[in-house]
């Protein structure tokens, strides 16, 4: 088995000082979103279903990566969580779907990656993360 190791990397003239920092597109603005991939599992406390797109910003190259949390809609989510989470986690999947022009009810993810959509967006801050942007809504189109 032949291994292509290489040992001396050389960076030529690549300044590797003065990177700009991280920093996320400003709260409550409107912003195109791509769709780079996907997380899918299973709650650990009650074993619920979800998906987890994520997400970057073409116009805000120094913008962070950034995920959505959907339940998805499912019978064992109606009954442990009640009939309000079980509406929301529809809609919410819904727009998720509208935004990205996913039609289902069977789909593949990775068929839309690349995929575009806007978003209006907020800032969250955490100590594991730092500042990222969230969803706050899907625009959709009238």
């Amino acid at each position: 088995m032949t291994e292509n190791t290489v040992n001396v990397l050389d960076l030529g003239s690549e300044n590797m000082d003065n990177i700009p920092d991280l920093e996320p597109a400003p709260d409550g603005s409107e912003v195109e979103i791509r769709l780079i991939s996907h997380m899918t599992g299973f709650t650990k406390d009650d074993q619920l279903p979800y998906l987890s797109p994520v997400f970057e910003l073409p116009d805000y190259p120094n913008a962070p990566d950034f995920n959505k949390f959907l339940w998805l809609p499912c019978d064992k989510l109606r009954e442990i969580k009640g009939e309000k989470k079980y509406n929301q986690a529809r809609r919410s999947m819904a727009d998720f779907m509208e935004a990205f022009g996913i039609t289902g009810p069977r789909f593949d993810m990775t068929e839309y990656y690349g995929s575009t959509a806007y978003a209006i967006v907020g800032i969250e801050e955490n100590d594991e993360y730092g500042r990222k942007n969230r969803i706050k809504k899907f625009v959709l189109s009238a």
